[in-house]
C-alpha cells in the first residue's frame, strides 16, 4: 500500500466517463489494461471516490460485471463504496444483477464477504432476512452471521432463530459469547436470554424481570423486542 497513488487526475476522469454511460464492459477493459500500479490507483478512485456517487441501477449494473470478473480484485472495492450508498440512502438490495451474483457467480467466500459487510448495516429485520434469504442461508446457519453482525435487528433475529432451533446447548454458547463480547447491546442480549430461555450457571448478576404479555410479544414484534433490548 506504500506505493498507492491516490492521485491521477487522467486516470480518474477515464473511469468516470465510463461510469457515467455506464459502459461496464468498457470499465473492464479499462481496467484489465492497467498495470499494476495504475490497477490499485483505479481501486482507490473506484472505491473512494467514483462508485459513492452513482445511483443504485449503475452502481448494481456495473457490480454485476466487474465483480465477477475478478471477485479478489474487485469485491472489496465495491463493497466499501456500496455501504456508503446504503448508509446514504441510495441503495437496496431488489437489483436482479445483484441477485444473479449472490445466486450464481458469487463463491462461497464471495457471499460470505458481502454478508458480512451488508448485513451489521441493515436497518429492519425484514431486510437482514431477505439479504440472507437472497444467498441461501440456511435458517441452522445463520446464528454465526446473525451473532457477528451486532445490531438491534440481527439481535432480534438471532433470538428468534435461537428459539426457533430449540437447542438448550447452542443458546447457552451464545448467551456466554454474547458476554465474552461486551458492551451494552451484547450484554442486554445475554440477560433476555439467561431470563426468557431459563437458562442456568450464567456467570453475571442479571435484574431483568418481564412481564407475561412482554414475554409473549419478544419473538413475534420487533418493536416490542427492541424496546426490551434498549431498556435493561
Amino acid at each position: 500500500m506504500s506505493n498507492l497513488r491516490r492521485h491521477n487526475p487522467a486516470l480518474q476522469e477515464r473511469l468516470g466517463s465510463y461510469l457515467a454511460t455506464a459502459d461496464s464492459d468498457g470499465l473492464l477493459a479499462c481496467l484489465d489494461g492497467l498495470n499494476a500500479t495504475d490497477r490499485r490507483t483505479a481501486g482507490y478512485l473506484l472505491g473512494e471516490v467514483l462508485l459513492p456517487t452513482l445511483d443504485a441501477t449503475t452502481y448494481w449494473d456495473v457490480f454485476a460485471v466487474v465483480v465477477p470478473h475478478d471477485p479478489k480484485a474487485y469485491l472489496g472495492t465495491f463493497l466499501k463504496a456500496g455501504c456508503r450508498l446504503y448508509e446514504a440512502g441510495r441503495l437496496d438490495f431488489s437489483h436482479s444483477g445483484f441477485r444473479r451474483f449472490a445466486t450464481t457467480d458469487a463463491t462461497v467466500v464471495d457471499r460470505r464477504k458481502t454478508i458480512e459487510a451488508f448485513l451489521p448495516l441493515l436497518r429492519t429485520p425484514e431486510e437482514a432476512n431477505s439479504l440472507l434469504d437472497v444467498f441461501g442461508v440456511e435458517p441452522a446457519t445463520r446464528v454465526p452471521y446473525l451473532f457477528r453482525a451486532d445490531s438491534r435487528p440481527c439481535c432480534f433475529l438471532l433470538f428468534r432463530q435461537l428459539k426457533a432451533l430449540d437447542d438448550v446447548l447452542l443458546t447457552r454458547k451464545y448467551c456466554l459469547l454474547l458476554m465474552q463480547r461486551g458492551g451494552r447491546l451484547s450484554f442486554n442480549l445475554a440477560s433476555l436470554l439467561k431470563y426468557y430461555f431459563a437458562l442456568e450457571n450464567i456467570p453475571g448478576t442479571f435484574s431483568l424481570r418481564l412481564e407475561p404479555y412482554e414475554q409473549g410479544r419478544l419473538d413475534t414484534s420487533y418493536e416490542a423486542f427492541d424496546k426490551v433490548l434498549t431498556s435493561i
